[in-house]
């Protein structure tokens, strides 16, 4: 998949879940939730920290007790014990994480002067022990509570997301950046599009991935002037990054104007990038127009066409649901050169449910004129058919046809059928008792040793016995 696809997928989870490790050292680094403050620790809704790993240490037994307390859930009983820790033993090699636990421990009690302790506890960790193994942790913690003073209406804690936000590459790490901006948009989406779109005018090379994820975070609030911001990016004035102007382009799979229809006919037509194309074809088919399907079907129909994007236009018309979809593929079928795009052309109209597809699939499995991998393509998806396809005609098929690769197809057929066809049951039981070929009485007895039905087993034991 696309990196910007990786990260959206990671923004989305981050969104609603949080999870941790548990190792045996401090290196075995906590994962804090991004989750509200409701809920218990542990799960989705915790941390996990290391266990005790100094038994010498005069604070091991007050790490152990707070650990326990910050696992079932106790947030304040969490905090003070690691709060005691640091007054109590503050040479113990449990201090400096002990600063971060206790943050996170603040963090979940969830209040806002506990969110501001926590806050000024990663401060002094970062000032005290700026290589404590959970630094990382910390400042992932730290944008988070950002953010939930942010929405509770702490001016300072959003001028530092935007601040953030808007650093310049070698000022801060790319991750914080993406989870400020996150925080900053589910926070306040009007006051957070002009900061996004600083971000986008950044076009050096190391916020391209930023950028990506600024257009991500940007279409989940498709306003009206948002769209001119997304076509610029794509068409207009065209991001320098791939990746961008890739999620661009799919954020105008949510814009329906004739301004974005034009754009990405734009993208189709003018575009040397095969995956920012492949974007447009998915968004044209989103639109379920007829202009946008004469544009998918012009590409499909072009043999000057990268095969690729013909198979993938292809798809999308025949996922059209459009009365005239059989005939327009069976036209592509007879027409395309390519093997691969006469293969997506099956797919399509198999998906079809023009009643003429069974049919059309056994014209091409029984003219011998036609290439064997489409024969033996179309024979698969006939007889993944469950409504119209004929067992009878599948056993008679069986009976003529003198390619034995066909004939194996035709056993597979029978075979995905069997468990729930008495009929195909039967066909596969007939073909293993009259059949003389030993490779596909083979091939038969194999399908029948998969069904559960009392019947194949005494075939296999006849065939034993013989």
């Amino acid at each position: 998949m696309k990196r910007w696809m990786g990260w959206m997928c990671g923004l989305a989870l981050a969104a609603a879940s949080g999870g941790g490790v548990d190792g045996q050292t401090p290196e075995g680094r906590a994962v804090a939730a991004v989750a509200g403050p409701a809920g218990g620790a542990g799960g989705v809704f915790g941390v996990t920290i290391p266990r005790a790993w100094a038994p010498q240490d005069p604070a091991d037994s007050v790490y152990r007790q707070a650990r326990q307390a910050l696992n079932r859930g106790d947030f304040s009983g969490a905090a003070g014990l690691f709060a005691q820790l640091r007054s109590d033993h503050p040479t113990s090699e449990y201090v400096a994480d002990a600063y971060y636990y206790e943050a996170f421990a603040l963090y979940r009690a969830g209040s806002r002067s506990d969110l501001r302790m926590a806050r000024d506890l990663i401060t002094r960790q970062n000032e005290e022990f700026p290589d404590a193994a959970t630094r990382e942790d910390a400042d992932e913690l730290a944008v988070r509570i950002e953010g939930q003073l942010a929405r509770s209406g702490d001016a300072s804690a959003y001028q530092s997301l935007t601040d953030q936000a808007t650093q310049s590459c070698e000022e801060t790490e790319q991750g914080l950046k993406s989870m400020a901006l996150s925080a900053l948009m589910a926070m306040d989406s009007e006051r957070a599009v002009p900061i996004l779109r600083e971000v986008l005018q950044d076009r050096s090379e190391c916020s391209a991935e930023l950028r990506a994820e600024a257009v991500f975070i940007l279409s989940q609030k498709m306003t009206d002037d948002v769209v001119p911001l997304i076509l610029d990016l794509a068409v207009n004035d065209p991001d320098p990054s791939e990746d961008v102007r890739e999620a661009a382009v799919f954020a105008l799979s949510q814009v329906r104007s004739a301004e974005a229809d034009a754009a990405l006919e734009q993208i189709l037509t003018t575009s040397t990038e095969p995956d920012v194309q492949e974007q447009a074809l998915f968004a044209m088919a989103q639109r379920k127009s007829e202009r946008t399907l004469s544009i998918l079907r012009d590409y499909a129909s072009n043999p000057a066409i990268d095969p690729d994007l013909r198979e993938t236009a292809i798809f999308w018309i025949g996922q059209s649901g459009a009365e005239d979809t059989f005939d327009f593929l069976d036209q592509i079928y007879r027409s395309a050169q390519d093997d691969d795009v006469r293969e997506s052309a099956i797919f399509a109209i198999n998906q079809s449910s023009d009643p003429r597809v069974a049919d059309w699939l056994m014209a091409i499995i029984e003219d011998s004129s036609q290439d064997m991998d489409a024969r033996e393509n179309a024979l698969f998806w006939y007889g993944q058919r469950s409504d119209d396809a004929d067992v009878s005609r599948l056993l008679e098929l069986y009976r003529t046809i003198p390619e034995e690769e066909l004939k194996e197809s035709v056993l597979f057929g029978l075979s995905q059928r069997a468990n729930r066809d008495e009929d195909a049951l039967l066909a596969l039981i007939d073909i293993a008792r009259t059949e003389e070929n030993p490779e596909l009485v083979e091939n038969a007895l194999f399908w029948l040793g998969q069904s559960d039905d009392p019947r194949a087993a005494e075939v296999l034991l006849e065939i034993i016995r013989r």
